[in-house]
């Protein structure tokens, strides 16, 4: 209940039990909806810094599978975080890493029926640039899912699939998410 979820106290009962404490990997495995489980763990309250990073990290990869051939300088942002993570760079080097990619994808041309899946995927690798680790990884987590959902939901062309296409797709994306949060996870309990 500190987190200020949009579940009543009641509905976190009917969901938890009477558990009064639970792991990340826990919490992902509730019957709720995926985003739901993702915004109550993607912060350090639950998971460690660097797992919270390198989680954006995969995520902003995940959106840059959608766009053919990225800049370099997009796809230098994600190494520049890693290094950022190990302690090899500073973070103003990190956030001149991240403001370079945005000036390079906000100037480049695209089809007009791709913007908004580049606005997502260049919002996704912009937010990688952030410090923050719970803020950095729940909003590159949101910008990617609206990138694989744009993505899929552009090339639908009637209205009536539109509306299931994006509800399936949603699902999918914040599920692929939860798979790379649990990979993390028991990665780092090893």
């Amino acid at each position: 209940m500190l987190l200020d979820p949009c579940y009543s106290e009641e509905q976190i009962i009917d969901v938890i039990g009477d558990k009064k404490e639970m792991t990340a990997l826990e919490v992902l495995d509730l019957d709720i909806p995926a985003e739901d489980r993702l915004w109550a763990v993607l912060r350090e309250e639950f998971i460690d810094a660097s797992i919270l990073h390198e989680f954006a990290c995969r995520c902003a990869e995940e959106a840059l599978k959608l766009v053919y051939k990225p800049d370099p300088q997009i796809v230098a942002v994600i190494e520049a975080k890693r290094k950022w993570i190990r302690g090899e760079i500073f973070e103003s080097e990190l956030t001149a890493a991240g403001d370079a990619a945005w000036n390079t994808a906000r100037d480049a041309t695209w089809n007009a029926a791709w913007n908004v899946v580049r606005d997502a995927v260049n919002t996704a690798v912009r937010n990688v640039a952030r410090s923050a680790s719970g803020a950095a990884a729940r909003s590159t987590s949101r910008a990617t899912v609206r990138a694989v959902v744009f993505a899929e939901v552009s090339a639908v062309k009637s209205v009536e699939e539109k509306e299931a296409v994006w509800e399936a797709a949603w699902d999918a994306a914040n599920a692929a998410q939860i798979a790379i949060l649990k990979t993390l996870l028991k990665e780092e309990m090893r």
